[in-house]
């Protein structure tokens, strides 16, 4: 069969290869459940504590550690051809590359 074969050494948790995705999509049933993601890296677009809201319908929820959640709402950009939404300008342009 085929495989890789290191030529060097490397270190517990060290990434050795990364390529990007040919094609991604979310699942169907993220619409209906108004799931919002990044249509280039589907990274949310929605923070950890409206993602629970929303699912839970209760608007009073307040999760611990806000800082730690990763979706920077300030960045989204849309597309103004077609509303398409993306979690920053350079998902925007690497979606159009």
């Amino acid at each position: 069969g085929k495989g890789l074969v290191a030529l060097k050494s490397y270190k517990e948790g060290e990434i050795i290869f990364e390529e990007k995705p040919v094609i991604c999509c979310q699942f169907a049933w993220n619409g209906d459940y108004d799931y919002a993601a990044c249509d280039n890296c589907m990274a949310p677009l929605e923070t950890a504590q409206e993602n629970v809201r929303r699912l839970t319908d209760r608007r009073t929820i307040v999760l611990p550690f806000p800082e730690c959640c990763g979706t920077k709402k300030e960045l989204i950009t849309e597309c103004s051809a077609c509303g398409t939404k993306y979690c920053s300008v350079e998902c925007f342009k690497e979606a159009y590359q």
